[in-house]
């Protein structure tokens, strides 16, 4: 969230890296103030859980706001452990409360749109992510930092994820070893921090992951 002056500066989540805490008030609930003392004349929200009752209060202060879908609510219950049809019924839940609180829901992927579809909601903008291929692009690479990491005779596998739960981020040592059974020297280079670091820094195998 921005306001004219710049993003807001909150305390950090202990459980997320680099996330922003907004302190709910009783007085920011209520409508009779902005939160964390910013004054916004839009609002944009990707955390469709513990950020959602800024859409309440943008309604209320009359700021137009959008909440951001890159992921299903459902699928993110299921890596808490609720059961497969216990986290449908609550994602329908929250999601029909987002739809009716903010002015648009913009989803970036095809399945985050189907739960809001599946609700009837109307006020969904399927909006894909993009890649800048001016800036991002194999050829830019940089022979002499993979050397940093990775020997000629090596496969490099670089990993950039939030190190949290729902982004599953043990996907890529599974990949790492199904490459090392066949034989196939690799090493895996993992960029990002998240409340799973701790267990991945006392777990990693330091010759193949660093």
């Amino acid at each position: 969230m921005r306001d004219r002056a710049g993003p807001c500066d909150h305390p950090a989540r202990p459980d997320a890296a680099r996330h922003r805490r907004l302190p709910r008030a009783r007085r920011q609930a209520a409508g009779r103030g902005p939160p964390g003392g910013a004054r916004p004349d839009r609002l944009e929200v990707s955390d469709r859980t513990t950020l959602r009752w800024t859409g309440k209060w943008a309604r209320r202060a009359r700021v137009r706001a959008v909440m951001v879908s890159h992921e299903t609510a459902d699928g993110v219950l299921r890596t808490w452990g609720l059961s497969e049809n216990l986290s449908r019924r609550a994602a329908d839940a929250l999601n029909l409360r987002t739809a009716h609180t903010y002015s648009k829901v913009v989803c970036t992927t095809e399945f985050a749109e189907r739960e809001f579809v599946r609700i009837g909601a109307r006020n969904v903008v399927r909006a894909p992510l993009g890649v800048d291929l001016m800036n991002r692009r194999p050829t830019l690479r940089d022979a002499a930092l993979r050397e940093t990491h990775a020997r000629a005779d090596e496969k490099l596998l670089v990993m950039c994820s939030r190190l949290s739960v729902e982004k599953r981020p043990g996907t890529a040592l599974d990949a790492l070893e199904s490459l090392r059974r066949r034989g196939v020297r690799a090493v895996l280079v993992v960029a990002g921090n998240g409340p799973r670091a701790p267990a991945w820094r006392s777990g990693r195998r330091s010759a193949t992951c660093r």
